[in-house]
Parts: structure tokens; C-alpha cells; sequence
């Protein structure tokens, strides 16, 4: 069974909905489908309430705390975050009934669920645009009649995007690979030891950065106990396992050299006749 899941934004004014499906919900996959949903509406609300989800709020009350990268992410687009009280539901009516009009309207036609995301998506967003040419029941006009109001209230997108991507560091171990979801994958052998950061792109990629310079870009690897080696990574520890082969080689004996082995020295044994012996034992 493959699961899937969708994030729903909704206009207030319009109705003007969009919908995104996504592979899992982690906090930079939410982030990014903010950033498609600015695109779709071709500029930022000057408000979004949220339904308290963890990935993006610490805590709702008494005292609102926010996950950092939230924040940093509302001040980079320029709007304001609220939170829900938790266990109101009439506090998020629109999207509730929009997330339960997009199941019966748009999930109930399809099947079987198409396997391909970019197809999945290529689809909800045509039915996004599709019924935001129907008439709103709460309304009593279309979300795109009321669109063209409520346009020229968002705020302008900026110029360079907001980086989702997720961020952890690194090691780099001797091998000159690092560990990465139970993976590892090559980076520079001139790397070793050193910490690097680990993005992790939307396109199924792995960035890698030492400082502010990328250095190694692998397909993400699915499972455990694999891993991703580009040659020109490992390629300077072969020529030095090669150097120092050679250097060996040198320095071993030329073929037919004498070796001496040490061995103990010998003892020599004086040989008595038996009848001595016979003598001591008191049998002569």
C-alpha cells in the first residue's frame, strides 16, 4: 500500500483553494508546498492560520511557540502566523470543508490512485482550477470572480525563493563517505574528517556542502545498507593506495636473496651403555 498525503491552502475571501500531494510530511515538505501555493495564488496572504500541526508549531497554548524555521520562513514571504485554538473546529471551517470536498469531488474519481506523483499533482491542480469556476455555496459566486478582488491584497512573492530543503551536518569518515538515513554516500577524499552539510532536495537528489560550496550531488537511496560512490571522489585514495603498493614493492628482498632463519643451537648428549643405568635402578 502506498500512502499518500495532501496539503489543502485556502483564500479566505475567494475560496480559491490549493491543493498539493506530498511523499511524507516533514517539515521542509510542508515549507516547500507554501512556496507552490504562493506560485498558484502569485503572491503571499497577509495571514495564515494554521491548525497547529507539530512540524511547524512547538506549542499552541497558553503560549504560541513556533518551530524556528517556521518563522524564519513567514519573515523570508512576509506574513503572519496564527494558530488555531485546539479543539475548535469552527476556527477552520473553510479548509475543513474544502479538505472534505476535495476527497469526495476529486480522490473518489480516481481510481485506481495514479502511482506517479507529478501526475498526481498535474491532476489536482487542474481540479484546482476547475471548481475555482464554480459557484461557491457560501458565497454565491465564483472563488475566481471573488480572485480578482482579493488579488491585489497579497503580497508581492520575492525575488529568490526560500531555501525548504532539510539541513543536517555531517562527518566525514575516513572512507571518505557519510552516513545518511542508514546510507552513506561519497564525498571529496579531501574531506575527511571535516563536517559538511546535508540538504536533501524535492527531486529524490543529496546536496552536499562544505561551507558554502557544493561538492557532491547523489540520487537518494531508498532502503538500507546502500551506498553512492562517484569515482572521482574515491579516485585520489586509490592513486595513493597505489603509491604506497609500490613503495612496498621496492622495498621487499630481490627474488633469490638468501634468508637466514635463526634456529636454536644444538646440545650434544653423552651416550652411556645401558648396563649404568641397570646399576642406578639396583638391578646390576
Amino acid at each position: 500500500m502506498v500512502r499518500r498525503y495532501f496539503f489543502v491552502l485556502v483564500l479566505g475571501y475567494s475560496r480559491l483553494r490549493f491543493v498539493i500531494y506530498l511523499p511524507e510530511i516533514t517539515q521542509s515538505w510542508l515549507l516547500w508546498a507554501h512556496t507552490r501555493a504562493f506560485d498558484f495564488f502569485g503572491g503571499v496572504p497577509e495571514r495564515i492560520l494554521y491548525d497547529n500541526p507539530k512540524q511547524l508549531v512547538k506549542r499552541p497554548r497558553p503560549e504560541i511557540a513556533w518551530q524556528e524555521r517556521l518563522l524564519a520562513f513567514a519573515s523570508h514571504y512576509g506574513y503572519l502566523p496564527q494558530a488555531c485554538w485546539p479543539y475548535r473546529p469552527q476556527t477552520k471551517g473553510k479548509v475543513e470543508n474544502a479538505i472534505g470536498y476535495h476527497e469526495r469531488d476529486f480522490l473518489l474519481g480516481l481510481d485506481p490512485l495514479p502511482a506517479d506523483d507529478a501526475d498526481l499533482n498535474r491532476r489536482a491542480l487542474a481540479w484546482c482550477a476547475e471548481v475555482a469556476g464554480r459557484v461557491c455555496t457560501s458565497t454565491g459566486v465564483t472563488p475566481w470572480e471573488r480572485f480578482a478582488e482579493e488579488r491585489s491584497h497579497l503580497h508581492s512573492l520575492p525575488g529568490v525563493a526560500f531555501d525548504c530543503r532539510s539541513v543536517e551536518t555531517r562527518r566525514v569518515l575516513r572512507e571518505a563517505l557519510i552516513a545518511y538515513a542508514s546510507n552513506r554516500y561519497s564525498v571529496p577524499s579531501g574531506l575527511v574528517g571535516r563536517t559538511v552539510t546535508v540538504k536533501e532536495g524535492f527531486d529524490d537528489t543529496l546536496h552536499v556542502y562544505a561551507d558554502a560550496d557544493e561538492v557532491a550531488v547523489h540520487p537518494r537511496l531508498r532502503g538500507r545498507g546502500q551506498a553512492s560512490i562517484l569515482p572521482e571522489h574515491h579516485a585520489p585514495l586509490w592513486k595513493a593506495l597505489g603509491r604506497l603498493g609500490q613503495k612496498k614493492r621496492r622495498s621487499a628482498p630481490p627474488v633469490g636473496a638468501s634468508v637466514s632463519l635463526w634456529r636454536p643451537p644444538l646440545v650434544s648428549v653423552e651416550r652411556r651403555p645401558l648396563e649404568v643405568y641397570a646399576a642406578l635402578e639396583g638391578r646390576a
